[in-house]
């Protein structure tokens, strides 16, 4: 079957570290998928104010968040900046304008593009440059491409109209932020560093001729530290605590990949399943309670279309485990924000009464059914009769349930769930949090680690990855980068790629 090409058109700036840190990775990924890349700079402030972010023209994403928020989301960035061992110093004139440095970068052959462009963000964000510098500009060009430019290149109308027209094509596509992968075939683009592994998969998929989940080891695509623990399954004990809410399409998904995260650890994973209110975190928070509804248009498109990526992603590769996983179905819901209190009290509930009250004794099939309910089927579980509906199909006394979980017990574990959450500087679901079995009790490994998208880093941690004592670099499988992997695999993965 003969290999069909295809392009990748990367949008990034300067700016922004998180393109920063996915211009040390495109060209690898690009190698293994068949794909060409075409760097190609927007302004990414344009992006900001062509789409209302509420940071403004010359803000940072952060700047709109809660000090709890912007907590997690910054421990989140130095742990990406570890995991990957990118370079980085915060530069002492950040933000900095641009405009000069990419209109450079649209005067520069894109056969040479690549090498500027990792010499203007090591100049930047390691090396402490001033890119606003026009001598500076034209030092870096030489050196890293020897290339010699004058001071007309940054006036010429040439460069500057190039720029112009790639970000109001990136606007007119849904842009509103960086670092974008436009994928021709697709007709889209995915936003983010953390996505890249989506970009790889489609990629892939068009070379091959396959259908995406048959793109042979798809979990191998996510970077991965430590696949392999260091200690022998059955000789280590680890904790995940598990933080959801059955409001929350992001926590669904999270709660799709726990078995198979289970079986990977092996009988030494212990996890706890804490349900909390989300939407009385956020009051304490002081925030929206629907965050998306303070988002762009552009953004909250996007964000739509996230979920739906990511329930295909995951199916995907559970496709391809042993037996198969069920399939992940998603469907936003008619009825949203999704009244969850009594759903979350009987998962409590259930918890506290296991094995008396239930037929099923297990909370892990009831949370299940409740999840699946509200996101794979479009069931109102806002609607006691519905709820009472879903959990009888299951083999549960539903009225019991119902009854307990109104109990004074069952809603003091609920709001002490909640205040802990809070206390713990959680700022949404779902957050995991792993902790090793020691000599002296249990002891957290890595904080607080927010959102399904980083269920690989959890995994990590989980396996004995400690980011302050490891040089260990986040990478695909040994399989994906040696290029032992080659065609479909008509949707079984090889036994072992798994853990290569």
């Amino acid at each position: 079957m003969s290999s069909i090409r295809n392009t990748i058109e990367f949008g990034y700036d300067i700016s922004c570290p998180y393109a920063y840190m996915a211009s040390r990775s495109i060209e690898a990924l690009a190698n293994r998928s068949g794909a060409e890349i075409i760097w190609k700079p927007v302004l990414l402030g344009a992006l900001y104010e062509a789409t209302g972010a509420l940071q403004g023209k010359e803000g940072s994403a952060s700047d709109v968040f809660s000090p709890t928020k912007k907590g997690i989301y910054m421990r989140d960035f130095e742990m990406s900046l570890k995991r990957h061992k990118v370079p980085y110093r915060y530069p002492d004139s950040h933000p900095v304008k641009t405009v000069h440095a990419l209109r450079l970068i649209y005067a520069t052959p894109n056969s040479h593009r690549a090498a500027l462009t990792h010499a203007l963000y090591k100049a930047y964000w390691s090396d402490n440059f001033d890119i606003s510098s026009h001598s500076a500009l034209l030092e870096i060009s030489r050196s890293s491409t020897g290339l010699q430019y004058d001071e007309s290149t940054f006036s010429h109308l040439e460069y500057h109209t190039a720029l112009k027209d790639a970000t109001n094509e990136a606007i007119k596509r849904g842009a509103f932020g960086v670092p974008i992968f436009w994928v021709e075939h697709e007709n889209r683009f995915w936003w983010g560093f953390d996505r890249m592994v989506m970009v790889e998969a489609v990629c892939t998929a068009r070379s091959r001729n396959v259908a995406y989940h048959l793109v042979t080891g798809l979990s191998g695509l996510h970077p991965r530290c430590l696949r392999v623990p260091p200690v022998p399954k059955q000789r280590r004990r680890v904790k995940l605590e598990f933080w959801f809410d059955f409001s929350s399409p992001f926590a669904y998904l999270g709660w799709t990949q726990l078995e198979r995260m289970k079986r990977e650890a092996g009988t030494g994973l212990i996890v706890e399943y804490k349900p909390i209110l989300l939407g009385a975190l956020f009051k304490m928070l002081g925030g929206p309670q629907l965050p998306m509804d303070t988002m762009s248009q552009a953004k909250k498109r996007y964000y739509f279309q996230d979920m739906y990526d990511w329930a295909k992603h995951w199916s995907a590769i559970g496709s391809q485990q042993t037996p198969p996983d069920p399939l992940i179905k998603f469907e936003f819901p008619d009825v949203f924000p999704i009244k969850t209190i009594n759903s979350l009290r009987i998962a409590i509930a259930d918890n506290n009464t296991i094995p008396t009250i239930c037929k099923c004794h297990t909370l892990v099939i009831m949370v299940d059914s409740i999840d699946r309910a509200a996101w794979g089927e479009n069931q109102n579980i806002s609607d006691p009769g519905i709820l009472t509906e879903v959990l009888s199909k299951k083999g549960f006394n539903a009225d019991e349930l119902l009854e307990i979980a109104n109990s004074t017990r069952t809603k003091e574990q609920l709001r002490k769930n909640t205040e802990e959450a809070h206390q713990l500087g959680l700022c949404g679901v779902p957050s995991y949090r792993v902790s090793d079995r020691t000599k002296d009790g249990w002891k957290v490994n890595g904080g607080i680690t927010w959102g399904q998208d980083r269920i690989p880093v959890v995994q990590d941690l989980i396996a004995g990855w400690h980011p302050d004592r490891t040089r260990l670099i986040a990478d695909v499988s040994t399989s994906h980068r040696l290029g032992m992997i080659r065609g479909g695999n008509r949707g079984k993965e090889r036994k072992n790629d798994y853990r290569l």
